[in-house]
C-alpha cells in the first residue's frame, strides 16, 4: 500500500517530463525562490492516520550551480483511523537541492533534508523528527517562473516510521537573466591578393608568375644564389658566380683549347753532348710538364748526311738518349713519363750541301701536347 503512494505521484512526474517543449529552453535565473504549494500526505500504517490534504510555503535560493536551499512549512489537515478524531500536523524542513540533466524546458531535481512534525490531537501533542528524500520536476514557464512538483519519503528519527507527499506547486524566483558580456569583433582585414601564391601580395611582386613551390625573395622573384642568371630551382651547379658564363643549367660554359711547347736544340757536328743553351729549353719543357703531369714526351735525334747511315742512326739515339736524361736527372720529370729515339739523316729539314743546312739537321727535338679548360667570362 505505502508503495502505491509513492509511485503513483512519481509516476505523474515522469509523464510531465514526456511534455517538453521542444522550442529553445529557457536560461533559469538565479536567486531568491518562493514556492506556493497544495497536495497531499500520506501517513504510514503504524501511525493509525488517515491521508490528508496539505499547503505548503517554501523559501530558498538558487545558486548559480546546480545546487539550491528551501526552507519549508507544511500543514497537514488529517484524522485518526477509525475514529476520525482531528489532528493537525505542522511540518517544518531545510532542504537542499540538486538540478539534475535537463530536458528542454524540464528541470529535474533531487532533494534531501532534515525537519521536525508537530502532531496536535484535541489537545495531545506530540512531535517527530525527522529526515527527508524527494525527486521533483520543474517545468519552466519563463526565466523567473516554473510549475514544480515533489514527491518526498520521510524517515521518523524515533519511531522508524515512514511517510510520504506529493505536492503541486508554483515557484518564483527574484532574479534577472545574465546578459553576456559584449564580445569586441574585429573587422575584418582585406587583404592584397596573392595571384601566383609565392607569399609576395602581387602590389609588391615584381614577378607576378612565378612556378609554384619555387623559393622567392622579398620582392617575388625566384632566388638565384649564386647570381648566376639562372633560379636556383633549375641551378644544378649552385656556386658559380659571375663572370663567369653559365649554361641553361646553370653550370660554366667550358672552353677547351690545346696547349703545348716544342723543343729544338742543335748539336756539334759528330757529337752527343749537350750545349749550355740546351738547359733553357728544357726549363720551358719542365715546367710544362709539371703544369700538366699526365704529359709524356718523347726526343727525336737527328744527323746530317754525313758518315754511314748505322753510324748516324747510333748518334742521333745517344743525342736523343742525352737529352731525355738531362730532363730526368736535372730537372727531376719522371723518367717514365720520357722517351728517346733517333731517325740517324733519314728526317733533313735542310739542304745537306751547305755548313747551315748540315747545322739544322744535327739537332734533337719534341713536342709536347696538353688539353686545357677555361670558362668563359663576360665580356
Amino acid at each position: 500500500m505505502h508503495t502505491l503512494r509513492i509511485a503513483l505521484p512519481t509516476a505523474i512526474i515522469s509523464i510531465l517530463a514526456t511534455i517538453s517543449p521542444l522550442s529553445f529552453a529557457i536560461e533559469e535565473v538565479s536567486g531568491v525562490t518562493l514556492n506556493p504549494g497544495v497536495g497531499i500526505s500520506h501517513y504510514d500504517d503504524e501511525r493509525s492516520l488517515n491521508n490528508g490534504p496539505h499547503g505548503s510555503f517554501g523559501i530558498g535560493y538558487r545558486f548559480d550551480n546546480p545546487w539550491g536551499i528551501e526552507f519549508n512549512y507544511t500543514r497537514i489537515n488529517t484524522d485518526t483511523d477509525p475514529t476520525k478524531i482531528d489532528v493537525d500536523v505542522d511540518q517544518w524542513r531545510l532542504d537542499g537541492l540538486y538540478q539534475l540533466p535537463a530536458s528542454g524546458d524540464l528541470r529535474p531535481f533531487a532533494s534531501f533534508g532534515l525537519g521536525k512534525a508537530n502532531f496536535d490531537s484535541a489537545g495531545i501533542r506530540s512531535s517527530d523528527k525527522q529526515m527527508n528524500l524527494g525527486l521533483g520536476m520543474k517545468y519552466l514557464l519563463s526565466a523567473n517562473s516554473a510549475l514544480r512538483a515533489d514527491v518526498k519519503v520521510f524517515r521518523a528519527f524515533d519511531d522508524k516510521e515512514v511517510d510520504s507527499s506529493f505536492t503541486l506547486g508554483y515557484q518564483y524566483t527574484f532574479g534577472s537573466t545574465k546578459r553576456a558580456a559584449p564580445v569586441a569583433t574585429l573587422a575584418p582585414v582585406l587583404m592584397d591578393p596573392d595571384s601566383d601564391h609565392d607569399g609576395v601580395f602581387d602590389a609588391i611582386d615584381q614577378c607576378p608568375a612565378t612556378p609554384s613551390g619555387v623559393a622567392v625573395d622579398s620582392t617575388g622573384c625566384a632566388l638565384d644564389s649564386d647570381r648566376d642568371g639562372v633560379i636556383d630551382a633549375l641551378d644544378d651547379c649552385p656556386d658559380t658566380a659571375p663572370p663567369g658564363l653559365v649554361d641553361r643549367d646553370g653550370c660554366y660554359r667550358i672552353l677547351e683549347k690545346e696547349v703545348r711547347v716544342v723543343i729544338d736544340v742543335e748539336f756539334d757536328y759528330n757529337s752527343a753532348n749537350s750545349r749550355p743553351e740546351h738547359k733553357a729549353q728544357l726549363q720551358q719543357v719542365a715546367d710544362f710538364m709539371q703544369q700538366y703531369p699526365t704529359t709524356r714526351v718523347t726526343f727525336e735525334g737527328h744527323t746530317d748526311s754525313r758518315g754511314s747511315d748505322a753510324y748516324n742512326l747510333r748518334l742521333s739515339e745517344r743525342r736523343a738518349a742525352n737529352i731525355a736524361k738531362l730532363l730526368s736527372e736535372v730537372f727531376s720529370i719522371d723518367s717514365a713519363r720520357i722517351s728517346a729515339v733517333g731517325f740517324g739523316e733519314s728526317k733533313p729539314i735542310a739542304d745537306n750541301d751547305s755548313d747551315a743546312g748540315r747545322q739544322q739537321n744535327r739537332r734533337v727535338v719534341a713536342e709536347i701536347k696538353a688539353m686545357t679548360q677555361e670558362v668563359l667570362r663576360q665580356d
